[in-house]
């Protein structure tokens, strides 16, 4: 159970919540986990950024219940948790002259899940996952009447999956996925089945790997099909390997209702040789030499839209000091995406970058990583450095603090501002991020913790050079004016986070967790404000508190006898 007290911009609101959590043995090999009405508003906060990309921002998983026992969901790579209680599909559509929208959720409520997995004597895995998300509507107001309307933006929906995974040799394995999305209605329903294996001789020497994606989505009007296919092979024995790959995507391959994929539409080739050793020597313990080599093209049409090639290698001397350097070149590229519109592309110059870290000795009380990187563009005045430092200190073995600082800049950096019935509007803009962060663990006793976590991401994409440009129908540019009424593309972005939390696990598999959280959130168009105007833009908007105490009380089932 967990009771939630919220405090944002004079407004306060409590809510409790009681749900239940199940694991059960069902054989020797199989357990069975589910959740019912679940809460996860402990779980960690999401690293925010400021996207200026055309693809989604994602994050990784931070609900527990989604993070143990999904080893073998995760075969076939389509499965992604977050999609299950994310944002809501639909939209709340056209609005009425005098309408507004009062309320949207931003996720969808998950009502239960459950996932059964194990693996046989003959070591054949099976899983099975199903979740069950509620409706969601969104809230329109009429602001002469008053009138409010509901909009349903997300119906019911069952999300499942199935595995069947055969090991064999100790080395290899293949799998078969299936994941199944239904919404209630007229909404949309997803369809995708992998094929992946794995395969390696007995001596380990050589190993052959990929996957086969069918996706089939129906929005209403019949289904859509698409396919990805994967293969490498590679030499995983000796001083000296290799590796040889192609992917293919067509351009109606889609599995986002359950997974994930930022683009479709390619086919790529990869090369790639490594050098490293096993047996320590004098002067390293360990180093590794990496090379690889990459085309990229699209599926359809076939045309070539870049290559690259990659070099790093890797070090760590008797000391336990590691470090590294890496070198990359990339050709003029054409990128499909940038653009927002089917069929068009923006050409980016070729460019080279480098970089290197060094990572002192962990097991001493004061360590650090320290990592370097700077690229520049050809036939552009584009070059773009970052550096980042993360000392850490162990003050006993029951307190550790590790503080991580980032800056980078991207000057003359250029991507897509706008598009309109006249064309497609690129703009050059310098962005600027920096972002501090601080984790910190006090462990009393096996029993009792404090853990504190923060983070300040800022960043900025300033136009002041007001250079903007019109798409070509060849990806190159032309210099245009742009008129600011259309969208403002500065933008001063800035978001805070800190949670600190007080864990105490007074029964086996039992445990109490107080948390408090505040958060801090400021998006504008003063791009031209520096980090510490920023910082006081910041905290002038209000905090969002949130106090919450939530028990997990375990129950041996195996118990109920004796109670009675």
């Amino acid at each position: 159970m967990q009771g939630v007290g919220t405090s944002f911009d004079g407004e306060s609101d409590t809510n409790f919540s009681a749900g239940m959590d199940i694991k059960y043995g069902l054989s020797d090999s199989f357990t069975l986990d589910a959740t019912l009405i679940p809460d996860f508003g402990q779980a960690a906060f999401d690293e925010v950024r400021l996207n200026l990309g055309p693809f989604e921002q994602t994050f990784g998983e931070n609900r527990q219940f989604f993070v143990e026992g999904i080893e073998l969901f995760n075969k076939g790579d389509i499965f992604f948790s977050r999609r299950v209680g994310n944002a809501p599909t639909g939209s709340v559509g056209p609005l009425e002259e005098n309408e507004r929208i009062v309320e949207q959720p931003s996720k969808v409520n998950l009502l239960n899940a459950l996932k059964i997995s194990g693996r046989t004597k003959e070591k054949l895995g099976v899983g099975f996952f199903n979740a069950i998300t509620e409706r969601t509507f969104a809230s329109i107001e009429d602001t002469l009447t008053g009138e409010r309307r509901e909009v349903l933006i997300e119906p019911l929906a069952n999300y499942n999956i199935f595995v069947l995974d055969q090991q064999w040799n100790d080395n290899s394995s293949i799998s078969l996925i299936n994941t199944n999305v239904l919404r209630n209605g007229n909404f949309r329903d997803a369809n995708v089945t992998a094929l992946a294996f794995d395969v390696a001789d007995k001596a380990n020497t050589f190993r052959t790997s990929g996957r086969v994606v069918v996706s089939n989505v129906n929005e209403g009007n019949g289904f859509k099909t698409g396919l990805r296919t994967e293969f490498d092979i590679f030499k995983t024995k000796g001083k000296f390997r290799y590796r040889f790959g192609h992917d293919l995507a067509n351009t109606t391959l889609d599995i986002n209702d359950l997974g994930l994929n930022f683009r479709n539409n390619f086919n790529n080739f990869v090369v790639g040789g490594s050098y490293q050793i096993f047996e320590p020597t004098e002067t390293f313990n360990f180093y590794r030499i990496n090379l690889t080599v990459r085309h990229r093209r699209l599926y359809e049409p076939d045309v070539q839209t870049g290559n690259s090639i990659f070099t790093n290698a890797f070090f760590v001397t008797p000391e336990r000091f590691a470090f590294g350097v890496d070198a990359s070149y990339n050709t003029e590229s054409d990128d499909y995406f940038e653009p927002r519109v089917a069929g068009r592309f923006l050409t980016y110059p070729s460019n080279y970058g480098f970089g290197g870290f060094v990572s002192s000795d962990f097991r001493k009380k004061f360590a650090y990583d320290l990592n370097l990187g700077y690229r520049k563009w050809d036939a552009e005045q584009q070059y773009r450095y970052n550096i980042n430092l993360s000392p850490r200190y162990r003050f006993t073995d029951n307190f550790l603090v590790v503080w991580s600082t980032n800056y980078s800049k991207n000057e003359n950096n250029f991507g897509w501002i706008f598009n309109d019935d006249n064309g497609i509007i690129i703009g050059q803009r310098d962005l600027t991020n920096i972002e501090n962060s601080l984790t910190a663990s006090y462990n009393f006793d096996p029993y009792k913790a404090i853990d504190l976590r923060f983070r300040n991401f800022w960043s900025t994409a300033n136009h002041s050079d007001n250079v903007y440009w019109m798409l070509n129908d060849d990806g190159s540019r032309t210099r245009t004016d742009y008129d600011l009424e259309n969208r403002d593309p500065d933008t001063n972005f800035n978001i805070w986070n800190l949670d600190l939390s007080f864990r105490w696990r007074f029964a086996p598999g039992s445990e109490a967790t107080l948390l408090y959280r505040n958060q801090i959130f400021n998006q504008t168009d003063l791009a031209s404000l520096n980090y510490s105007e920023s910082l006081d833009a910041l905290f002038d908007q209000p905090v969002q508190h949130t106090l919450s105490l939530r028990i997990t009380y375990f129950v041996d089932v195996s118990n109920f006898g004796n109670w009675f």
